[in-house]
């Protein structure tokens, strides 16, 4: 009887849990949507955080050879995929690089750029703290 009980009750909040996790996944999509329009992929400082230069025939190829500095598998020559991956990072709690820190912390210039650019609604993230940054 308590099982079920129980049951009922962790059923209750199912809705609330989808519905909060829709909210952040719309608010992710609105977000790459802004960025795309915004081509913030071609911006000069987008360009200058990843390291990316431009090749002599068209596209972009980075100077960076860690692969841990990029968050899509096809970071290192394109420029657009590394920011949709990125915006995807900021809302997950996974570590990431070789810092093993989430996204957010691991990658503070990016956080901070696209925040100017995009205005993000930081209560609409997964809170994060950043204990290396916090100490230093």
């Amino acid at each position: 009887m308590l099982k079920l009980l129980l049951l009922c009750v962790g059923l209750l909040f199912i809705p609330f849990a989808t519905e909060g996790h829709a909210s952040a996944s719309s608010y992710l999509q609105e977000l790459i949507d802004q960025a795309v329009a915004k081509k913030l992929y071609e911006k000069r400082y987008w360009n200058l955080l990843l390291h990316y230069r431009k090749n002599f025939l068209g596209g972009y190829t980075s100077e960076v050879d860690d692969p841990g500095f990029f968050l899509s598998p096809e970071g290192k020559t394109n420029p657009k995929e590394e920011l949709q991956a990125t915006l995807k990072k900021f809302f997950s709690t996974e570590l990431v690089g070789r810092s093993k820190q989430t996204a957010q912390c691991a990658f503070v210039a990016r956080y901070n750029w696209l925040q100017q650019q995009l205005h993000f609604v930081e209560s609409k993230l997964v809170p994060q703290t950043c204990e290396r940054i916090d100490q230093w």
